[in-house]
């Protein structure tokens, strides 16, 4: 049976683990935004399109809860 600091160091490493790639995902998106002319007009569009539905799904969601 794991006693308590071992289930808390194993969610500090999970915590740890998805902060990693939090960091990894947005280091990846700033670069390939911060070089947004010289994408190919598909992922253009793609990055346009993905953040406008984002917006719905928060605007949706505020609506929702009023």
């Amino acid at each position: 049976m794991a006693t308590i600091n071992q289930v808390v160091n194993q969610f500090q490493q999970q915590l740890n683990l998805m902060a990693r790639q939090i960091s990894a995902f947005f280091s990846f998106t700033g670069n390939r935004i911060s070089n947004f002319t010289r994408l190919a007009l598909a992922e253009q569009i793609s990055y346009g399109l993905i953040g406008v539905g984002l917006i719905l799904i928060i605007t949706s969601v505020i609506l929702f809860i009023l």
